[in-house]
């Protein structure tokens, strides 16, 4: 259990952002959450939480920032991802303080009409060219993957597979939807990320 200092601290930044839960984590994978719909937990360990979970605390304990990739959040019955920061105290690493944030967090930033002057559209894809966020075509239907485009030209699709398996950039022309749009591919260099 952490003192009450630090789980006062917890549920105050909790309720100043969009987050879902902060949880501060010691070396052993115990340590203290907040859920905005529960409280305080003082009984929660990392591995409930999922590998990719572990894997960023792990992250965090050799000293980085990490994020995760998204997962499915049983408890709060949603897709999340979460921040982790390492706590120092001189030059050890003492703890990992953790965020979870809900999917909307992202697609707001992904949907802000004001980037590219609303001419355009922001992705971010894994490396198996799965979308983050899933969008909508015009008629409703859910697209999931990149290559579930059926129009896209076969020589685009081919161009993005060989970017992301070379984890390089690029950019060319792209059809979609009766509309051209140039695109261009980026790494985040992030949990195998990319920009599109």
């Amino acid at each position: 259990a952490q003192d009450e200092g630090t789980a006062d601290l917890t549920c105050e930044a909790a309720d100043q952002d969009r987050f879902v839960t902060i949880e501060y984590y010691t070396r052993s994978g115990d340590g203290t959450l907040f859920r905005r719909s529960e409280g305080m937990d003082e009984e929660v360990s990392a591995q409930s939480l999922g590998d990719g979970f572990v894997s960023m605390l792990e992250n965090a304990f050799d000293g980085e920032d990490a994020v995760s990739d998204t997962y499915y959040d049983e408890t709060l019955g949603m897709n999340t991802y979460a921040y982790a920061v390492p706590v120092w105290d001189k030059d050890a690493v003492v703890g990992v303080l953790t965020a979870e944030s809900g999917m909307e967090t992202i697609s707001d930033i992904l949907e802000d009409v004001t980037m590219l002057s609303g001419q355009g559209h922001v992705h971010l894809i894994r490396l198996d060219g799965s979308f983050l966020i899933p969008f909508y075509r015009e008629n409703n239907e859910i697209i999931s993957s990149l290559y579930e485009i059926d129009d896209m030209d076969e020589g685009i699709r081919t161009g993005i597979s060989s970017v992301i398996a070379g984890e390089q950039t690029g950019e060319g022309p792209f059809y979609y939807e009766g509309k051209d749009y140039s695109v261009y591919l980026e790494s985040l260099n992030l949990n195998g990320w990319y920009l599109l």
